[in-house]
């Protein structure tokens, strides 16, 4: 798989990319066992002919019974020595400063990005990732989606923190059902899931590594730096969803229990009701709204969105009480937006330059760096304008229909 959506492709001519998007867009690429990176999840010709045994799981745990891919086990189990190492040495050269999740974060996405590295470095997409990088990759996958989901609960304020342990974070993976997927469940050995927790967490003390572990795992140029900049990355992107869901429940829930939103069409008023619904069957974000003083938006631009939600270009109209408000709150979310954006390529280029690619290049947006803006996806019912990047001849937003084009940052 080759072209302008494969994310590797595009690092590797020079056209747009993001560093997030070749970690996860790997799942077509083989390793030197001929098993494709994403194994069922690979596309459908990265799978041909590769051998795959599904079994009822043995484990006397929430999976027992549920199917496993147990071909995709043994290499991986082969490999677990190697990989155990590995942590261990990232977590001893890791700064002492970086503690809790975050490191555990960082640790994960270390070995994650273990075949992306190995591909960027070798600056091909028609080479085979070795056995270790690949068995890392797969081990630490089914961490990063229960790590992310631990991350925005707590950034979220949902219910008590839950401990930087091994104990903590298997408790909650056991709690939301992490090891049981759509199709097939977690195919590790309980031994094995225990273990490797315990490393992810604790790192070289759980395996009594050697003190010159800190020189292994500095073998790569820009490893440890790569690690903690996509785990700013990922935070980061955590944040704004949080933030983001926020402002849409105190857009939409309220006004809409009252008859203060009114749409024009019936598909319209479909949707709204079906979103509040969904935002009241799930637990309440117990951060605060406001965001850091640089990120709200200044007068002036609350007065832009204040006209573009007096015109008569909406499918969603407001009562007049509502449009001061709804104006602010519209221009801080944006303001917000725009200054992740900037965060994240600035983060993007300084992982470009770690990975010694030309960091100039443009920075597409994606859903791990910038998740989804729904709240702002409402503005364009609310005002009849769409909120558009534009990265060029330099970034900014702007807010537009088929009348006007406004320039909001």
């Amino acid at each position: 798989m080759s072209g302008a959506r494969d994310p590797l492709h595009a690092a590797l001519t020079q056209q747009p990319w993001t560093y997030t998007a070749v970690v996860l867009g790997l799942d077509h690429i083989h390793d030197v066992n001929g098993r494709p990176l994403g194994e069922r999840r690979a596309p459908a010709e990265a799978r041909r002919d590769v051998p795959l045994e599904l079994v009822a799981c043995p484990y006397r745990d929430e999976r027992k019974g549920r199917l496993m891919n147990r071909s995709a086990l043994e290499p991986t189990v082969r490999a677990l020595p190697e990989v155990a190492a590995d942590v261990a040495a990232v977590h001893v050269a890791l700064p002492a400063d970086l503690t809790g999740w975050p490191r555990m974060l960082a640790v994960v996405l270390d070995q994650l990005a273990a075949p992306a590295r190995f591909l960027l470095d070798a600056r091909r997409d028609d080479v085979k990732v070795p056995a270790l990088l690949a068995a890392a990759h797969k081990l630490a996958a089914g961490y990063f989606g229960a790590l992310r989901a631990l991350l925005r609960d707590l950034a979220a304020e949902l219910g008590p923190a839950a401990e930087c342990s091994a104990a903590g974070f298997l408790s909650y993976v056991r709690e939301r059902g992490s090891l049981i997927g759509a199709s097939e469940v977690c195919a590790g050995t309980p031994r094995h899931i225990e273990l490797l927790t315990r490393l992810f967490v604790g790192g070289a003390q759980e395996l009594g590594a050697a003190a010159d572990s800190a020189r292994r795992a500095s073998l790569v140029p820009g490893r440890l730096a790569l690690a903690q900049l996509v785990a700013s990355q990922v935070q980061l992107g955590i944040e704004w969803s949080v933030f983001d869901e926020l402002v849409e429940r105190e857009l939409l829930v309220e006004a809409h229990a009252r008859g203060q939103l009114r749409p024009r069409t019936a598909f319209l008023a479909d949707r709204l009701a079906e979103r509040v619904a969904e935002l009241e069957a799930r637990p309440c974000p117990g951060s605060r709204l406001r965001g850091a003083p640089d990120e709200a938006a200044t007068a002036a631009e609350a007065e832009i969105v204040h006209q573009l939600l007096g015109y008569d270009d909406a499918a969603l109209r407001l009562d007049p009480e509502l449009r001061v408000r709804y104006a602010q709150r519209f221009a801080d979310a944006i303001a917000r937006y725009r200054r992740l954006i900037a965060e994240q390529e600035r983060l993007e280029r300084e992982v470009r330059g770690a990975l010694g690619y030309p960091v100039e290049l443009e920075v597409p947006l994606n859903p791990l760096l910038c998740p989804r803006p729904r709240s702002l996806e409402w503005l364009e019912a609310f005002s009849g304008h769409r909120l558009q990047r534009r990265a060029a001849p330099r970034e900014h937003l702007v807010l537009r229909n088929h009348r006007r084009t406004v320039v909001f940052a």
